[in-house]
């Protein structure tokens, strides 16, 4: 894992060097929950440095509830899976198919499938609904900066919604993007994401992004 305090400008080694591929990282409650898909391991650690080693599962992307530490979601080849023990354990996939999640609130989880369809929930996982739809092909990435402001990276670049997925501008320049991912970093939560083999059939995230 690397880290950088400068909005990304430099980055400095914290932990597993060369040793494992992340697929997601959230930051939640004080703590870092970290994805590892070399391992098919979920870790959490304070300080970016010591791991505690939590569910091992086949899993894209994770995301954990702004509003209690143990509550928590995976994307799995089988649906959203949820763990309400802080990553010890979770529940089988269900429906509906999701490749990536974002929990900005506790009242707006949003989530994208492969095909760039955008679904948020209000109840903590139990029920979706369809918030718009992202072009571009496959999704790539996802970033709610608050309940209404969303981010989606797809094939074809990155773009924006401000009324909760119901519209998308076109795809937004660099600079304009990593302006927004500052903003979100210096809230009281923060998401990143980091370039990693996927697998098979998915093909590689182009872009980092910070909630």
């Amino acid at each position: 894992m690397i880290e950088s305090t400068d909005s990304g400008k430099t980055w400095r080694t914290r932990s597993f060097a060369g040793e494992a591929d992340f697929h997601s990282l959230d930051y939640a409650h004080g703590t870092i929950y970290r994805y590892d898909s070399t391992n098919a391991l979920l870790r959490v650690s304070k300080d970016g440095a010591t791991w505690v080693a939590r569910a091992s599962l086949q899993a894209l992307d994770i995301a954990v509830s702004p509003d209690d530490p143990d509550t928590g979601f995976a994307t799995t080849a089988d649906g959203v899976a949820k763990s309400t023990d802080g990553g010890r354990t979770f529940a089988p996939g269900k429906q509906p198919m999701m490749a990536f999640l974002s929990w900005v609130t506790p009242e707006a989880l949003y989530g994208i499938d492969d095909s760039g369809t955008l679904s948020r929930c209000t109840d903590g996982g139990s029920t979706w609904a369809k918030a718009g739809s992202v072009p571009g092909g496959q999704a790539q990435a996802l970033t709610a900066v608050d309940d209404q402001h969303i981010l989606a990276a797809t094939q074809s670049g990155v773009y924006e919604s401000r009324d909760g997925g119901k519209t998308s501008s076109g795809s937004r320049s660099r600079q304009e993007t990593a302006t927004d991912h500052h903003a979100a970093l210096n809230g009281t939560r923060r998401k990143a994401k980091v370039a990693s083999v996927p697998p098979a059939g998915r093909p590689r995230a182009a872009a980092a992004h910070v909630r």
